[in-house]
């Protein structure tokens, strides 16, 4: 079987896959192959992939196909960032420290998805511990542009058709720019919502996991399955229009005329089909997020890349051999400052959301910027992520261009149900079914 319904298996989402599989009119199997086969014509060009094994990934497959479909990924291939511990698999952080190395446990996220049914196809590269030099992954929509980062890997999978689901983790902006770039529906969860643990750390206090798809109801599946859920929930229904905040943010003047352009003609759509919105206006100490951030970041990430440093300097990137010859490193007393002004505004946060279901803003410059030197500026994004709420990038407008640029859609603390439920009440009002 190659295709059902006049579409390729390789194009399927993971919520048809499943609903698919689990009525026997498609196999695991099948759908696997025809992944393997997407990756072998695409790999050379787009290099998502740090490690694969294509006979594991069918025996998986064979097994679940033996099995009673029951789980909430049952049968559906996906990707695993390299950032995150596989027993079965390699896992090398992106970095030389650690080529070669094989975990002893799965990281939690990744029981959670064999629990589910899932089956890991392999590990998606990431730039060395998610914050050093990019690797070769170019963006499946333009091969001359970088894929965003540093869930490079995941998002060009997920894009490119090679897989319907990916892992992300996200420090600053890692899941959001990604998404956006590759015209993605990216999840990131209120921060602590979904479980790190196995993960390699960057700076814990603003780490989180995420997930890369197509659909949002995909992402909405994939979102129960890493909380281990037992059925999928439904997306909540809206007590009437969308109430929404437009927010420029103190760092809007980084946005390319192009992005500004795109999302002030998008919300004038959205105010013309139905949605409130009216502008969100940041208090001043918001300005300094950025400061708040750098400072946690330097000295977080000193502390969990500490191991490295000892063991094998001269394996790391110079982005990291850097931090740790730093003549002036971020100081105890100035991290402090910083997470407690963090913990202020993190209190506040509730307060932007007074007459608001969701916040609006763009979470990247623009398009996906040409070359593969860098993964994108991630400053946009610094302030919702410091802040810990969950956001989701809609995949609703195009640049210049003509690359993707999405919007991002901003939840209050632990509001990640309602969060899903606007994005719904966009989605339908833009008559955007595919999304």
């Amino acid at each position: 079987m190659s295709n059902v319904a006049g579409t390729a298996l390789h194009d399927l989402t993971a919520s048809q896959a499943l609903r698919l599989i689990k009525a026997r009119k498609l196999s695991s199997e099948e759908l696997v192959t025809a992944c393997l086969a997407r990756i072998e014509a695409r790999e050379p060009t787009v290099a998502a992939w740090s490690w694969l094994d294509p006979q594991r990934a069918l025996e998986q497959a064979r097994r679940c196909d033996a099995a009673e479909p029951a789980g909430l990924l049952h049968g559906v291939p996906l990707g695993i960032k390299d950032m995150t511990d596989t027993a079965d698999m390699p896992t090398a952080y992106g970095s030389r420290a650690w080529q070669g190395h094989t975990p002893a446990r799965d990281a939690t996220c990744v029981t959670l998805i064999r629990n589910a049914g899932g089956v890991v196809l392999g590990k998606t590269v990431t730039p060395e511990f998610g914050v050093g030099a990019p690797g070769s992954t170019s963006n499946p929509l333009d091969h001359t542009r970088t894929p965003g980062g540093s869930s490079s890997g995941s998002a060009a999978a997920v894009a490119d058709r090679m897989v319907p689901l990916a892992t992300g983790t996200q420090t600053a902006a890692s899941v959001i720019r990604p998404a956006s770039f590759c015209g993605l529906v990216g999840y990131k969860p209120t921060t602590g919502l979904l479980s790190l643990d196995g993960c390699k750390g960057v700076a814990e206090t603003l780490d989180c996991l995420g997930t890369l798809a197509r659909t949002l109801e995909d992402t909405r599946l994939f979102r129960d399955a890493l909380l281990g859920a037992a059925a999928p929930s439904a997306i909540p229904a809206l007590d009437g229009p969308p109430r929404l905040a437009f927010c420029r943010s103190p760092l809007w003047h980084l946005a390319d005329e192009g992005a500004r352009s795109a999302v002030e003609n998008l919300i004038s759509t959205l105010s013309r089909q139905g949605a409130n919105i009216a502008e969100l206006d940041l208090p001043a100490e918001y300005a300094e997020m950025p400061g708040h951030f750098a400072k946690i970041v330097g000295f977080e990430l000193q502390r969990t890349t500490a191991y490295e440093w000892n063991a094998a300097p001269e394996a790391l990137s110079t982005a990291i051999r850097d931090l740790h010859k730093a003549e002036q490193p971020t100081s105890l007393a100035d991290y402090l400052a910083a997470r407690q002004a963090v913990h202020r505004l993190r209190r506040a946060a509730e307060s932007l959301f007074a007459t608001a279901d969701a916040i609006i803003t763009l979470g990247v410059r623009g398009e996906a910027p040409v070359g593969l030197g860098s993964t994108g500026d991630p400053s946009l994004n610094v302030i919702w992520q410091v802040l810990g709420l969950p956001a989701l990038n809609l995949p609703l407008m195009t640049g210049p261009a003509g690359m993707p640029i999405g919007l991002q859609l901003i939840g209050r603390p632990f509001g990640d149900d309602a969060l899903f439920a606007v994005a719904r009440s966009l989605l339908d009002r833009l008559g955007r079914s595919d999304l």
